[in-house]
């Protein structure tokens, strides 16, 4: 009888509750239930559904006194359990803060990054397992960043992801390899494949078929030099989809 239930807005809802001795203890009890009943099937229209909840937890007063600090702190273990995965809970701890204040620096230094060209492309090469003959390299992105130093693509492609960034750094990556690729071959070297990884974004959004084809208009790129890498949650998301881009790269002397 002392709780409140509200509906935020779309799927996200906030729920009030009061009244316990151990109130730690009862919002984690609180929150498996839900978890556990909303992760029940169900059937809709003669079609079985499954779907799951994310929860996150902040507790008055060690979390804070008022609506805006408590929904705040909430919100940070809400991130947190949709990035832990489907049907769990998370309750707000004081490094959450850290960790958004820290990500935050770090998406707008990126976007500076974007601004500011500091990226710059590493080239891998791969070789045959068979015939040990080298099949081509792989482009792989390196941020120089001005006061952490050279950071590897995994700390910080997943921000990139997450705020769009992705695929500006996407179509960089494209557009640094064809330069290369130039440059290799006005040096008189031999035609280079290269292995370039697509992000799921970019992928969906067509971007990179409109890329390879301004690269080719321009003669940057030269057809059958350059293998395009995408993720296989990518490719399952829409088949026909998924054909059709393949087919509209392959057409384009992409592997």
């Amino acid at each position: 009888d002392e709780d409140v239930l509200a509906r935020l807005g779309g799927d996200e809802f906030a729920l009030i509750q009061a009244g316990f001795t151990d109130q730690r203890a009862a919002a984690i009890e609180l929150a498996q239930r839900i978890t556990k009943l909303i992760a029940e099937p169900f059937q809709i229209g003669g079609q079985r559904v499954e779907i799951g909840t994310s929860i996150g937890i902040s507790l008055a007063p060690q979390h804070g006194h008022d609506q805006e600090h408590l929904l705040r702190k909430a919100d940070l273990a809400l991130y947190r359990s949709k990035s832990a995965g489907r049907s769990c809970y998370t309750l707000y701890d004081d490094a959450m803060s850290a960790e958004l204040e820290a990500r935050n620096t770090l998406e707008g230094d990126l976007r500076d990054a974007i601004a500011q060209c500091q990226f710059e492309v590493h080239y891998q090469p791969f070789y045959d397992a068979e015939t040990r003959e080298r099949r081509g390299v792989e482009a792989l992105v390196r941020w120089q960043h001005p006061q952490r130093g050279l950071m590897p693509a995994a700390d910080f492609m997943r921000i990139a992801e997450d705020c769009g960034l992705i695929v500006p750094i996407g179509e960089w990556v494209l557009q640094a390899a064809a330069a290369q690729q130039q440059r290799w071959r006005a040096r008189g070297l031999p035609q280079v494949r290269i292995a370039a990884n697509v992000s799921a974004r970019q992928f969906w959004q067509g971007a990179v078929v409109g890329t390879v084809r301004q690269l080719l208009a321009r003669g940057l790129l030269s057809r059958g030099s350059l293998e395009i890498e995408v993720t296989e949650s990518a490719v399952m998301r829409d088949v026909a989809q998924t054909a059709r881009l393949l087919e509209a790269l392959r057409e384009l002397g992409v592997v």
